[in-house]
């Protein structure tokens, strides 16, 4: 089946800051992770995808689900097609309920992570994005990472991958 994909990670964060004296004005100040957000178009090179993959996990008490983009049939897009990854472009991860790991795994993790078992904490509620360029992070050799149900009681989560093969 012929799919194309396309893919916009928009982070924005926007404060205003207002002196009670002795200025009056108000100061307006904002951060993107690219103008209007990083937009990937349909393809495998710079600056392009070609695939999407997006999940809702259920993780028991304890329990981990991971992750490997190198093996081809691993992960599937939306339409049951194999994504084999090359470069993973972004990533956003949003814990649902109780509280999740978003890290390395023990081998061969992907190089977002400095080390295994390594990453960062999401409770309920909480999300975390990842515009990790035009180009990507190569995940043809450190391919791996996990999320853990860190709290104990059982966890959901939302995991979309950003890919091009």
């Amino acid at each position: 089946m012929a799919t194309k994909a396309d893919a916009l990670i928009r982070i924005l964060g926007s404060a205003n800051i207002t002196a009670t004296s002795p200025y009056e004005q108000p100061v307006k100040a904002e951060l993107e992770n690219a103008t209007n957000g990083r937009r990937w178009k349909n393809g495998t090179g710079s600056g392009k995808i070609d695939r999407v993959y997006m999940t809702d996990g259920v993780l028991g008490a304890g329990a981990t689900d991971d992750y490997d983009l190198l093996v081809a049939g691993a992960l599937k897009d939306v339409y049951n097609q194999a994504i084999d990854a090359d470069e993973l472009k972004g990533i956003v991860i949003r814990c649902e309920t109780g509280e999740i790991e978003f890290r390395g795994d023990a081998a061969n993790q992907i190089s977002l992570f400095t080390a295994a078992s390594e990453g960062i904490t999401l409770a309920a509620g909480q999300s975390a994005g990842f515009d990790l360029g035009a180009t990507g992070i190569d995940v043809t050799t450190d391919s791996k990472f996990e999320v853990f149900d860190s709290d104990g009681g059982g966890s959901t989560y939302t995991l979309w991958l950003i890919v091009a093969q």
